[in-house]
């Protein structure tokens, strides 16, 4: 016989709940105020309003609606997933929790709905009106992996090159592609079809954007915008990196205006000595002469 084998599942998005609440937990860590209660020490980023603006953004995102799913589902509390039931008491809402029962039976009845919810991504290119090259539309299913949008220049001699910016700020990459006129190119983007009329030199901007996308996904595309490569996290480590490496020159700009300083006063310092030592051997010539005139004076 076969049957619906839910174990994998289950694990599956239990770890997604296990890591989700990792990241609150460090989030809440690092932002702690209140100092008094674990050791007397807040967080390294206590009170850091951006930080605690992305936990609550996450929480939303994960208590929201998927964009545009087919099925029954749109939320992931329809099948199981929860910061607890209404009604509980304050302070057990911090995590988020699974039914595991609920979610096996959304399962058990409706795998297609429940796959939408936890995944469904479809991203849809589209050009956009004001171009001035010869491109005249496009066809067919993109296959890339990310939104953002496409720069397409056009030399009026049918070569195009197009240059992909990621909506998460990820390094841009770049594609070319040669046409003849009144034909099409499949080289430009992704299982897009570029079609192309009369030749004109000019410009086209073609954006990709989800249609349908999963709650899971819409989280994905949140973190990657925060954490991933070019994000808003390393944009804001980027900065404190230069302000560190400012610093640290500022520091050894200073040490070197300290040591410099500090070697002009020992020379002074150095002969002031002298001065004061040759003052003083003035000082006991003087009073051995005193002596010697007084001396001669009794005699």
């Amino acid at each position: 016989s076969v049957g619906q084998d839910t174990t994998s599942a289950v694990n599956a998005v239990k770890g997604f709940v296990a890591d989700f609440n990792s990241v609150l937990t460090a989030i809440d860590a690092a932002t702690k105020a209140d100092g008094a209660k674990e050791n007397n020490r807040s967080g390294v980023l206590s009170g850091d309003a951006s930080l605690r603006q992305l936990k609550a953004t996450m929480r939303g995102l994960v208590t929201g609606s998927g964009l545009n799913l087919a099925g029954n589902f749109k939320t992931l509390s329809q099948v199981g997933f929860s910061f607890g039931a209404v009604g509980s008491a304050v302070g057990t809402t911090n995590t988020l929790q699974l039914d595991e029962t609920r979610f096996k039976t959304a399962l058990a009845n409706d795998p297609s709905s429940v796959q939408a919810v936890l995944s469904a991504f479809t991203l849809t290119p589209t050009l956009q009106p004001g171009g001035t090259g010869s491109i005249t539309g496009l066809s067919g299913t993109f296959a890339g992996g990310a939104a953002g949008k496409y720069d397409i220049s056009d030399d009026g001699a049918g070569n195009l090159t197009a240059v992909f910016s990621p909506a998460t700020g990820a390094t841009s990459t770049v594609t070319n592609a040669a046409v003849l006129a009144g034909g099409s190119t499949t080289s430009l983007i992704p299982g897009v079809t570029v079609n192309v009329g009369a030749f004109q030199m000019g410009s086209h901007t073609v954006s990709v954007a989800a249609s349908s996308e999963s709650v899971i996904r819409l989280l994905k595309d949140f973190a990657d915008m925060q954490a991933g490569p070019g994000g808003v996290l390393q944009k804001r480590q980027d900065t404190y990196a230069a302000i560190s490496r400012d610093l640290a020159a500022r520091k050894v700009a200073l040490q070197g205006h300290i040591d410099a300083e500090m070697e002009t006063l020992r020379k002074k310092f150095a002969a002031m000595e002298q001065a004061q030592a040759r003052a003083q051997a003035v000082q006991s010539q003087l009073t051995q002469l005193a002596n010697q005139l007084a001396a001669n004076g009794k005699n």
